[in-house]
C-alpha cells in the first residue's frame, strides 16, 4: 500500500518516459492509467508512432500521453507540471543512456529525479548518479523485473540511490508495483544507496538464468528422454505449479503456458505463431537465444564477472549462461557437430515408476532453483558488505514475490523469515530450513543427473548444481592435489592440517559446550566468525531468536573456539521480559551440547558504589517476576524439587571475576559480588520500591534473570550473568527517572568494554584446565535427586518433553 501520503502523485503529475519499445510502451500506459499524464519520446518516430496510435485507441487514456520526435520538446513538455520534472529511462544499456543524459542535461534543474528502469551495470550507474549530483539531480538506478506483461500492470521493482529522492518517488512506485498475493504488500523497497538497486536487478537475471536452463533441461528430459508430447508436457508443468515445492512459481506457469500454444491463422499481436497449419508454437522456436548473440542483454555476464571478482562459487548461473552463448553461436555450433559427432538425445530407459521418476524431476528442478537463489543471494550478500549498501536479503525477497521472473512462493515462504532473521548472513546454506532441503532433494536431482548422463540429455545446469553442493559441503576436495601441484611449479606454499591459523578444522559434529546469551547491550559478538545458523524447534517453542555457532581464535592458546549465540530479546529487539521464551533458549541451548552459559544483562544501580558503566558479577537473587512467567520444565505430570539456594555457579563465576579484574584500569570496574533484584517489567520502578529494594541489600535490578537462571539450574548447565550498570535507578538522588535514553546512551559508551570482558571470558574457559568446567561435570546429575514423582507415574507429555531435554538420561 502506498506508505509516505493520500496522494501518492503530489509531487509531480507528468512523467516522461525515455524509450518507447517493448516495455517502455507498457510503462506509459500504465503510468497514464494511474493518473500521470505521459510525455513519451524515442529515438526511433515508428516506435512513438506506435505507442500514441495505441494510446489513441484506448478509452482510459486518450489524451494522456503526448508522443515528441524532438526530445528538447519533450522535456520541456515537463516544467511546471509538479515540483520537480521526473523522468523514466527504459533503453538499452551502456551509450544510449550516456546519449540521452547529455541532450536533456541542460533542461535539468536541482530537484529534478531519472528513473533509470534499464538492464544496467551499476559502476555507469553510480557514475552517472556523481556526474547528476553536481547538478542536484537524482539519478535512481531501478531494476525493473517481469517483462513487458508486468511493465503494463505491475512489475517488481529495485530502487538504489538517494534517500530523500527514493522517498519522493516512493509513493508512486508502490501504487505502480506489483503486489504479493498473500499480503498485498508492494514488491518495490529502496535497495540501498548507489548502484545497489541495479547490482540485484543484475543478480536477479542470473538467477533467471539458472531456473531458465533447469526448466528447459527439465523439458528436453521430459520430451526427449520421455517421449512426451507438449499437451502432456504442459499438463505436468501446471501440476508443479498448483502445489508443493514449485507451487506459484512464475518460470513453472509460462512452461506450462509455452507447451499448448497452438498456432493460429492470426497469431500473437506481433505475428509470431501465425500459420494455417496445424501444430504448436514451440516447434517454429530456433534453439537460439538472441539476446545473447546481438549484446542486447549483460546483467547474466555480469553476474558470472561479479561472482568471480567477489569469490562466490555460483556454477549453476555459469552453467546456465554458458549454454545460452553455446546457443547463440548456432553457425560454429552447425560446423562442431559434423566434426564431433556427439550423441543426440535418446530415451531413457529402464524406468519402472514413471510417475514417480517425474515427481524426482520436479524435486531436482526445485533444487536446482532453490541453488540458483544462494547463488544469487550470497553475491549480494557479498556485494552489500563490499560496497557497505547494507542490503536487507529479506526485502530482496520481498521484492521478488510477485511481478518478476523468479517469482516463486515456496523458495520466498522458506528464504524470507530467515534471511530477515539473519541480516549479516553470507552463506545461505548456513540456515538450517535451506541446508535442509537441499539435503533433502539432493537424492533425486542425482538420479535425475545420471539417468540424463546414461541417456544424452543436455542437462547443464542440473549437473552443475549436483556438484556445486557435493562440493560445497565437502571437507576434502581433491584441491589438496591441485595445491600440491601449483606448489610445485609456483613454490608459493600451501596451509596445512591441524596448524592454528591455516586449518580452521573439518566441519565436526563435537557439541558446542559455551553460550552466550546477550541481552539490552550485548546483541552481536564483533570478531567473532559466523559458520551456522541454527533455528532449533523445541517442545516449549522456538528460542528468541536463530542460535548463531560462532568461531574465534584464542588470542592466548591460538585454538580455535565455538561458541553458540542468542539474542534474548529477538535480533531486533522485539521481545518484552515477560515474553521472552526462556524455556526454549534454554533448552535449545542445552539440545546442542551447551553446559556452560555466560548471559549478559544492562542493570540498574540500587547502591551509591555502583556507579553506571560498572561491571558486576551478581552472587544473589531476589524474585520479584508476578508468575506468569513459565519457570520450570517439571509439570504437567512430574514434580521435581531443585536446589536454587546459590541461583548462579561459583565456579564459573571465579573465572569471570579474575578476567574482569585483569581488565581493570582499562576502562573496567569490577564489583564481585551482589544481589540482583528481577522485577516483572516492562516499567521500571517507582521510587518506593526502588528504596524497599534498597533496604533488602538490593545491589542491582534487572528483568531478565529469572526465569533464565532458575531453567539453566534444572537443565543442568553452569550459569553465570555479567551485569552492565547503565544508570542508577530511580531512587538516586539526582531524582531523574530512568529513561530508554539514559540506558542506551551508556550502553553505548560501555559496549566495547563489555565486548573486550565477554571475549576475555571466552578465552579463558577454552583453556584445558577448563574443560570439565564447560562440561558441567560437577552439575551433572544432580537434577535426578529432585524428582518426586516416580517414573512409571509420569504423564505421557512430561515423559516426551524430559526425554527431549535429557535424551536417555532417565532410562
Amino acid at each position: 500500500m502506498p506508505s509516505a501520503n493520500n496522494d501518492p502523485l503530489q509531487h509531480f503529475k507528468r512523467i516522461g518516459v525515455v524509450g518507447a519499445g517493448n516495455m517502455g510502451s507498457m510503462m506509459t500506459f500504465a503510468f497514464s492509467e494511474l493518473g500521470l499524464d505521459v510525455s513519451v519520446w524515442d529515438v526511433s518516430k515508428k516506435n512513438v508512432d506506435q505507442v500514441i496510435e495505441w494510446a489513441d485507441n484506448a478509452k482510459d487514456v486518450k489524451g494522456k500521453v503526448q508522443g515528441f520526435y524532438n526530445i528538447d520538446e519533450f522535456t520541456k513538455s515537463l516544467e511546471g507540471q509538479g515540483e520537480r520534472k521526473v523522468f523514466m529511462f527504459s533503453i538499452t544499456h551502456g551509450h544510449p543512456a550516456d546519449s540521452v543524459l547529455s541532450m536533456i542535461k541542460h533542461d535539468l534543474k536541482p530537484g529534478d529525479i531519472i528513473l533509470d528502469g534499464g538492464n544496467e551495470n551499476y559502476r555507469r550507474t553510480e557514475r552517472r548518479q556523481r556526474e547528476c549530483e553536481e547538478i542536484g539531480v537524482s539519478w535512481i538506478g531501478m531494476g525493473v523485473s517481469g517483462g513487458y506483461q508486468s511493465a503494463r500492470h505491475g512489475p517488481s521493482l529495485s530502487p538504489g540511490g538517494d534517500k530523500k529522492a527514493i522517498e519522493l518517488v516512493m509513493p508512486f512506485l508502490e501504487l505502480y508495483s506489483a503486489k504479493d498475493r498473500k499480503t498485498g504488500l508492494p514488491c518495490v523497497t529502496r535497495v540501498g544507496p548507489g548502484g545497489s538497486g541495479h547490482f540485484v536487478k543484475m543478480v536477479h537475471n542470473g538467477i533467471e538464468g539458472g531456473m531458465l536452463s533447469t526448466t528447459a533441461e527439465a523439458w528436453s528430459i521430459l520430451h526427449n528422454g520421455l517421449g512426451l508430447n507438449y499437451d502432456e508436457i504442459g499438463d505436468i508443468f501446471s501440476k508443479w505449479d498448483k502445489d508443493g515445492e514449485l507451487r506459484n512459481n512464475f518460470l513453472i506457469q509460462i512452461a506450462a503456458d509455452i507447451c499448448h500454444i497452438k498456432r493460429t491463422p492470426q497469431g500473437d499481436y506481433k505475428g509470431e505463431g501465425a500459420s494455417k497449419n496445424n501444430g504448436w508454437v514451440l516447434d517454429d522456436v530456433l534453439d537460439k537465444v538472441v539476446q545473447d548473440d546481438d549484446n542486447t542483454e549483460g546483467t547474466p555476464l555480469w553476474s558470472l564477472m561479479d561472482t568471480a571478482a567477489r569469490h562466490v562459487s555460483a556454477p549453476t548461473l555459469a552453467a546456465a549462461h554458458y549454454l545460452r552463448v553455446a546457443s547463440g553461436n548456432r553457425e560454429e555450433r552447425l560446423r562442431v557437430a559434423k566434426k564431433l559427432h556427439m550423441p543426440s538425445p535418446k530415451p531413457i530407459e529402464g524406468i519402472k515408476d514413471r510417475a514417480a521418476f517425474i515427481d524426482n524431476l520436479r524435486r531436482a528442478v526445485y533444487c536446482s532453483f532453490m541453488a540458483s537463489f544462494c547463488q544469487g543471494l550470497e553475491l549480494i550478500a557479498r556485494a552489500s558488505e563490499d560496497e557497505g549498501w547494507d542490503i536487507d536479503l529479506g526485502k530482496c525477497l520481498q521484492i521478488w514475490r510477485g511481478g518478476c521472473i523468479i517469482q516463486s512462493e515456496a523458495i520466498a515462504d522458506l528464504l524470507q523469515p530467515a534471511l530477515t532473521a539473519n541480516i549479516r548472513l553470507t552463506n545461505m546454506k548456513f540456515v538450517d530450513e535451506v541446508a535442509r532441503e537441499l539435503h533433502k532433494h539432493f537424492d533425486c536431482l542425482k538420479e535425475i543427473v545420471v539417468e540424463g548422463t546414461l541417456s544424452d540429455q543436455y542437462i547443464p545446469a542440473m549437473s552443475a548444481t549436483l556438484e556445486y553442493l557435493k562440493y560445497e559441503g565437502g571437507t576434502m576436495l581433491p584441491t589438496k592435489f591441485m595445491e600440491a601441484q601449483m606448489d610445485y611449479f609456483g613454490a608459493h606454499a600451501y596451509n596445512k592440517p591441524d596448524i592454528p591459523g591455516e586449518d580452521p578444522g573439518q566441519v565436526k559434529k563435537d557439541p558446542v559446550r559455551i553460550a552466550v546469551i546477550g541481552g539490552t547491550g550485548l546483541r552481536e559478538l564483533p570478531g567473532f566468525t559466523q559458520v551456522a545458523s541454527l533455528s532449533i524447534s523445541t517442545p516449549w517453542g522456538n528460542p528468541s531468536s536463530p542460535i548463531s555457532i560462532l568461531h574465534h581464535k584464542c588470542s592466548n592458546t591460538g585454538k580455535l573456539v565455538a561458541v553458540a549465540f542468542l539474542s534474548r530479546h529477538g535480533l531486533h529487539h522485539q521481545i518484552a521480559p515477560h515474553e521472552v521464551p526462556a524455556r526454549a533458549n534454554v533448552a535449545a541451548l542445552r539440545s546442542i551440547g551447551v553446559r556452560t552459559i555466560i548471559a549478559f544483562s544492562a542493570v540498574g544501580s540500587l547502591q551509591e558504589q555502583i556507579k553506571p558503566r560498572d561491571f558486576v558479577i551478581p552472587d544473589q537473587v531476589i524474585d520479584r517476576t508476578k508468575g506468569i512467567r513459565p519457570f520450570t520444565f517439571f509439570e504437567k505430570g512430574v514434580v521435581a524439587h531443585v536446589p536454587f539456594g546459590d541461583p548462579f555457579d561459583e565456579r564459573v563465576a571465579k573465572v569471570v571475576r579474575a578476567c574482569g579484574h585483569s581488565l581493570e584500569g582499562d576502562g573496567v570496574t569490577l564489583h564481585d559480588r551482589g544481589t540482583i533484584i528481577c522485577m516483572e517489567g516492562p516499567q521500571f520502578s517507582t521510587r518506593a520500591e526502588s528504596n524497599m529494594y534498597r533496604s533488602w541489600g538490593g545491589s542491582v535490578i534487572n528483568m531478565s534473570v529469572l526465569p533464565e537462571a532458575k531453567l539453566a539450574r534444572e537443565a543442568e548447565i553452569a550459569y553465570q550473568m555479567i551485569c552492565m550498570s547503565t544508570d542508577y535507578d530511580c531512587w538516586h538522588e539526582s531524582g531523574e527517572d530512568v529513561t530508554v535514553e539514559m540506558v542506551m546512551g551508556n550502553m553505548k559508551a560501555n559496549s566495547q568494554n563489555a565486548r573486550r570482558f565477554v571475549t576475555a571470558v571466552l578465552d579463558t574457559l577454552a583453556h584445558e584446565e577448563h574443560s570439565d568446567l564447560v562440561q558441567a561435570k560437577h552439575v551433572e546429575g544432580s537434577v535426578k535427586f529432585g524428582v518426586s514423582t516416580p517414573q512409571e507415574h509420569w504423564s505421557p507429555e512430561a515423559r516426551e518433553r524430559l526425554n527431549w531435554l535429557f535424551p536417555g538420561y532417565f532410562n
